[in-house]
C-alpha cells in the first residue's frame, strides 16, 4: 500500500483565527528516495508561503499576518495588523493595532488607533488616539480623535466627532460630529448627530436627542418616555379646548 506524505501545511494564528493553505510542489511516497532539489523546493515553498502571511519589518518594527494586510507602509513604524485588509493603506501611521479582516483599512496617517473587529475604525484616514471594539464600531471615522466605541456599531456613523465614549450595541450610532458624549447602553444617545456634552446611561437613554447639548439621564428609555408623556399631555390639551370650544 502507496503512502503519500501531505503536501499542505497550515498556520493558525491562535486567537485571530486566521488559517492559510500552503501547497508545496512536490509529493513522496514510502520507499522512494527524494532528491536534494526537490526537497529544498518544497522547503523553498514553505518559506515563500509562510512570508506572504506574516510579514515582519524589523526596520520599521510593522507585524502583518493576513492577505495584504500593511501592504502599502512607507515609513509608519510600530504598527500591528491581522487580518484580510487590515491596515491595508497606512503609509505613514504609527503606532496602531488592527485586530480584525478590513480593521483600519483606510488609514493612511492616523496614529495610535486600536481597532478590534470585523471593520471596526473601517474609513478612519488621519484620526489619532482611536479606540474601536466591535464589529463596525468607529465605521466611518475619518478625522475624530480620542474617541472610544465598544459594541457592535458603535458609533459607527462618527466622522470628525472628537472625545466621545460609546458603550454598548448601537450606542451613539448616529453621531457624525458631536463632541463630548457619554453613552453607556444599547442604543443610548442612538440619532445623536451633532448634540455635545451629553451623558446617557441605560438602555435608549436620550434615544431621540438629536442635536442637544449637555443633557443628562439615567435609566431605560429615558427622554424618549418623557417626549411621549409630553405629546399626550399636547394632545390632551388640544382635545379639551375643542371640547370646550
Amino acid at each position: 500500500m502507496t503512502k503519500v506524505i501531505l503536501a499542505t501545511f497550515f498556520l493558525v494564528f491562535t486567537s485571530n483565527a486566521i488559517s492559510q493553505a500552503i501547497t508545496v510542489t512536490n509529493t513522496f511516497v514510502d520507499g522512494q528516495t527524494a532528491s536534494a532539489a526537490e526537497v529544498n523546493q518544497n522547503f523553498s515553498a514553505i518559506v515563500a508561503g509562510v512570508n506572504a502571511i506574516v510579514r515582519k519589518d524589523d526596520a520599521l518594527s510593522n507585524t502583518a499576518i493576513g492577505l495584504t494586510a500593511l501592504t502599502r507602509s512607507t515609513t509608519g513604524t510600530f504598527n500591528t495588523a491581522s487580518g484580510i485588509e487590515a491596515l491595508l493603506n497606512n503609509t505613514e501611521g504609527n503606532s496602531n493595532t488592527a485586530n480584525g479582516g478590513y480593521a483600519l483599512s483606510a488609514n493612511t496617517t492616523g496614529s495610535s488607533n486600536t481597532a478590534s473587529g470585523v471593520q471596526a475604525l473601517y474609513n478612519n484616514i488621519t484620526g489619532n488616539n482611536n479606540t474601536a471594539s466591535g464589529h463596525a464600531a468607529l465605521y466611518s471615522n475619518t478625522a475624530g480623535a480620542n474617541n472610544t466605541a465598544i459594541g457592535n456599531q458603535a458609533l459607527r456613523t462618527n466622522t470628525t466627532g472628537i472625545q466621545n465614549t460609546a458603550s454598548g450595541d448601537s450606542a451613539l450610532y448616529s453621531n457624525t460630529e458631536g463632541n463630548f458624549n457619554t453613552a453607556n447602553g444599547v442604543q443610548a444617545l442612538y440619532t445623536n448627530v451633532t448634540g455635545a456634552s451629553n451623558t446617557a446611561s441605560g438602555f435608549q437613554a436620550l434615544v431621540n436627542n438629536t442635536e442637544g447639548s449637555s443633557n443628562t439621564a439615567s435609566g431605560d428609555g429615558v427622554v424618549r418616555a418623557w417626549r411621549v408623556r409630553v405629546q399626550a399631555d399636547k394632545d390632551a390639551g388640544v382635545a379639551a379646548a375643542a371640547g370646550g370650544g
